[in-house]
């Protein structure tokens, strides 16, 4: 026995309609899911969702990968591909193995879960083992937390019983699977868990649900690979005379922590490099493709000479679908691309980004 057995959350109904709202989870005919839960007593018992997909394609996962909750982001992908991951499980044999089903965590603690179903198979794995170590101080040996003091936790792994390192080996392709389902595109929802019975649902709230119907669709350039050819790593997007880097997915995120800087007059900047194949200074300008939103403005410092590679600073006057041209004498190149805002942005303020070559929005 590795843990503490515990109460299982699991009554299969029929699947309902993609529309719904709230989405079952627990009570879904079939799911892919993953959450934190937090069992100590000064906890609010609420779980947080890190991942869930459901048999019509719908994907809903955290930005935090290990310790879940908002802000969430959600997207699409084809049903095929969900009903290939829960059959490749399955195929697998995780639904023939009752062992992995023991809970492997102590009372009053923190652990993640993850819920498999396909149809009337279903395999629901609960481990401390990924929160607790997190901190890399401490080490999950068989179920026991285990200081790692000047050793290596995976020396201190490699110990362990086979059963027990069966068991993560399990884990981890389930990590996987679902990690695989993820889209290249995605938005940003506002969203929570439902808790009710030992169920769980995930529920958009109602200003998300208005926000996403009323959202159009950004056609975002996918890159066409052509760099700029006389510099090694010379952007992803390009034509004969002209070559930038597109973001992955085609969306700029502008996050508490990360890139970028954001202005309180709502001016969102990012470093954005250029390669010119042609000789001339080049010059840029965009447009908001779906609203009203002031210009783009562009932070092009001097010094970088006439051809080659090019440092700029992209200024988008808010989040939303924007078209940026790039031009050189007669020759341009154009693309779009998603700004998002999650919360309040980046901290830095443009001017610390762009110093003084940045045009005062």
């Amino acid at each position: 026995m590795w843990g503490l057995m515990l109460p299982v959350w699991l009554v299969g109904i029929g699947w309902t309609s993609s529309a719904v709202n709230p989405r079952p989870i627990t009570r879904a005919d079939s799911v892919v899911a993953i959450y934190a839960q937090d069992w100590g007593r000064a906890s609010d018992g609420m779980p947080r969702i890190i991942f869930v997909a459901w048999p019509d394609g719908h994907v809903v996962w955290s930005e935090d990968r290990i310790r879940g909750g908002a802000p969430y982001l959600a997207g699409q992908v084809s049903p095929a591909r969900v009903a290939a991951v829960l059959e490749r499980a399955d195929r697998d044999g995780v639904f023939h193995d009752q062992r992995l089903a023991q809970p492997c965590f102590g009372p009053d603690s923190k652990f993640t879960t993850i819920l498999v179903k396909k149809a009337t198979r279903q395999l629901q794995m609960d481990s401390w083992h990924e929160l607790s170590e997190a901190s890399g101080g401490v080490v999950a040996s068989s179920c026991a937390l285990t200081p790692l003091s000047n050793e290596r936790r995976l020396v201190v792994l490699r110990k362990e019983p086979s059963e027990y390192l069966y068991y993560r080996v399990v884990w981890g392709e389930l990590r996987s699977l679902a990690s695989s389902l993820i889209p290249s595109q995605s938005h940003p929802v506002a969203g929570d868990v439902l808790v009710k019975a030992g169920t769980l649902a995930w529920r958009v709230t109602p200003s998300a649900v208005q926000t996403a119907a009323q959202m159009p669709a950004c056609p975002v350039t996918a890159p066409n690979g052509r760099g700029h050819a006389g510099q090694r790593g010379g952007g992803n997007h390009g034509n004969e005379a002209l070559a930038t880097t597109l973001w992955p997915a085609g969306r700029v995120d502008f996050r508490p922590g990360g890139s970028g800087c954001a202005e309180p007059s709502g001016y969102l900047g990012m470093k954005w490099p250029w390669w010119r194949s042609v000789r001339g200074a080049l010059t840029i300008e965009g447009r908001r493709l779906d609203g009203s939103a002031g210009p783009l403005r562009a932070s092009i410092p001097r010094g970088y000479g006439e051809t080659g590679f090019q440092s700029t600073g992209l200024l988008f006057a808010g989040p939303g679908c924007w078209e940026v041209t790039g031009r050189v004498g007669d020759a341009s190149l154009s693309f779009v691309t998603l700004v998002v805002k999650v919360a309040d942005g980046p901290a830095p303020r443009c001017t610390a980004l762009f110093g003084g070559s940045q045009p005062g929005p």
